[in-house]
């Protein structure tokens, strides 16, 4: 027979735990590490640009095909995550405004960064009474309207006597010349029609349709 005292002993290791085969603590499991959500690899300004550019290298008034297969997009895209200059929307402006009247998006971005040197727009007109109409505009992307109306004031000046030329943003200044000798120089700036003759102040019209034909009857005369 045990002595009481060492039931007492046993009794208080296994209340202890040391005396009976307790489970040992299972460890706790390491957390699952939460992916961090991939960001966009464009860019979300990029993804904003091409859709902008698809729109601004269509000419205003007319429509063209949509990009069914994708490849202009992707040639776009590529365009903007080499030009990273163009996140600010305020630094694609110029390219809108170029874009449609040229070979695209591309096109544009080199002629702003290299521009060609202007030159002027000579007209020679040997006559006494020479009288003359430019159609200028300082961007390449016009519109269809400007098209239409354009024609339409070159017609009404021809009508009227006078010599028409065409100038566009490499162009700054009209020179006439009568009898190999320089009798007029005008700058250009914007969009518009300068109509110039002899003896009289030249005067720029604006695009605005409800003026042009009264403001060639002011400077050449009505027509026939």
């Amino acid at each position: 027979m045990r002595p009481a005292w060492i039931l007492t002993a046993l009794a208080s290791l296994a209340c202890a735990g040391l005396g009976g085969n307790a489970p040992e603590p299972r460890p706790e499991p390491p957390p699952v590490p939460v992916p961090e959500p991939e960001p966009e690899p464009d860019g979300a300004w990029v993804s904003a640009a091409v859709e902008e550019a698809l729109a601004w290298e269509v000419m205003p008034g007319t429509t063209e095909e949509p990009d069914a297969s994708g490849e202009r997009a992707e040639a776009l895209r590529r365009f903007f995550l080499a030009h990273p200059e163009y996140a600010d929307p305020a630094a694609r402006e110029p390219l809108a405004a170029h874009a449609c009247g040229m070979d695209g998006t591309e096109a544009a971005h080199a002629w702003l960064t290299h521009p060609p040197p202007k030159t002027p727009v000579t007209i020679d007109d040997d006559r006494d009474d020479w009288r003359v109409l430019v159609v200028h505009a300082d961007v390449h992307c016009t519109s269809d309207d400007w098209a239409w109306y354009s024609s339409e004031a070159v017609q009404g000046a021809q009508a009227r006597g006078a010599l028409t030329a065409w100038g566009g943003p490499d162009e700054d200044v009209v020179v006439v010349r009568s009898n190999g000798r320089e009798v007029a120089r005008v700058p250009l700036s914007g969009q518009g029609f300068l109509a110039a003759r002899a003896g009289t102040e030249p005067t720029d019209l604006p695009y605005d349709p409800s003026v042009i034909s009264e403001g060639l009857d002011a400077m050449f005369g009505p027509a026939p």
